[in-house]
């Protein structure tokens, strides 16, 4: 009976001991960097002035694309259930930018800054003449 149960039971308890481990992706140099996963916009400035409406629901996703030796992947935008966008997105970590290049083939380019270990980043751009910064947070 002891057996029985320790088959029944093993399964299950390796099945939620995987829920909280970090997805990754074999041999793909995006897992050197933060990047892969999916992120929620946390806050938001534009101009210097905090937006304080309640941030929710807004969500991008990155995945490696064919090519594991490179710094580019795929990503896609959501905000709720609905998909606004997708795309590719190329990061140089050196240089600390990660370029967005939609579906409909415009760019945007975004200086990204780490804060608490790797869980925030924080994106700063300009668009149209406004000056934003992003908080977004891995999404566990």
């Amino acid at each position: 009976m002891k057996i029985l149960r320790l088959i029944i039971l093993l399964p299950l308890l390796m099945a939620t001991t995987c829920l909280d481990e970090e997805i990754k992706y074999p041999n793909d140099r995006l897992n050197d960097i933060w990047v892969l996963g999916p992120w929620e916009i946390s806050s938001e400035s534009i101009n210097g002035i905090s937006d304080l409406t309640v941030k929710c629901c807004r969500f991008l996703e990155f995945v490696p694309d064919e090519d594991s030796r490179d710094f580019r992947g795929r990503f896609t935008y959501k905000e709720g259930a609905r998909q606004i966008g997708n795309g590719f997105f190329t990061i140089d970590p050196n240089q600390e930018t990660i370029v967005f290049q939609w579906e409909d083939q415009s760019e945007s380019v975004y200086q990204y800054e780490l804060d608490s270990g790797n869980d925030s980043v924080i994106f700063t751009f300009t668009e149209d003449g406004s000056d934003f910064v992003q908080r977004w947070d891995v999404v566990r």
